[in-house]
């Protein structure tokens, strides 16, 4: 073989194994794209399938309400309770029942609205009302005590209250610190960041 025609060989190869990097090259390009494309698809159907879900749920509680069995916090137990919600398209009603580790059979009901897109009113939620039960609560024993009960905490606050009549409480079970400020049988105020001070108080008592 001459020197030429060696050259020549040398060259194909080169070029050759360029070409097969190439080719391999496009394909993965291919593919990639390719499942892009379908992932892009299944994110599609899954946004339908939740869209189908929501309408469906909005429908039945329009129509006849919704039942579910969950699970709360009451005065310190997790407490399984059957909740039951309807809504008239503007507002939702509830009735929460249930019986506490004493045996003692208890219904809480309570509704309401929440803002929406733009200022709309619209129904609550299931998991806005099950925030709403699993918020603290404030108990008047008969015995004169004053407790605080939040998730799994329980504090008795009865020698905490000053002789305008309110009472500051931090409660470190939650994700966050809840700040309460409580005012003497007539209800608290909350705040992840700070208490409420008595001046502010009336406009943000539950």
């Amino acid at each position: 073989m001459t020197d030429r025609e060696k050259y020549k060989s040398a060259v194909d190869a080169v070029a050759s194994s360029q070409m097969r990097k190439l080719e391999a090259s496009d394909i993965m390009a291919h593919n990639h794209q390719k499942n892009y494309r379908f992932k892009g698809l299944v994110i599609a159907a899954a946004a339908v399938v939740l869209l189908v879900g929501v309408c469906g749920g909005a429908y039945a509680a329009d129509v006849g309400g919704i039942q579910s069995k969950v699970q709360v916090w009451f005065r310190g137990e997790l407490t399984d309770v059957t909740l039951d919600i309807s809504s008239d398209g503007n507002s939702s009603e509830y009735t929460a029942s249930f019986t506490d580790a004493q045996g003692v059979p208890h219904e809480v009901h309570g509704g309401g609205v929440a803002m929406g897109w733009f200022g709309k009113e619209r129904p609550l939620t299931e998991e806005e009302i099950l925030e709403n039960l699993n918020s603290p609560e404030v108990v008047y024993e008969d015995d004169g005590t004053v407790w605080v009960y939040s998730g799994s905490e329980k504090v008795e606050i009865t020698d905490l209250f000053n002789e305008d009549g309110y009472c500051f409480v931090k409660l470190t079970g939650g994700k966050k610190p809840l700040y309460m400020t409580i005012k003497y049988q007539e209800g608290y105020s909350t705040s992840n960041n700070k208490y409420v001070e008595p001046e502010e108080y009336e406009g943000t008592v539950r």
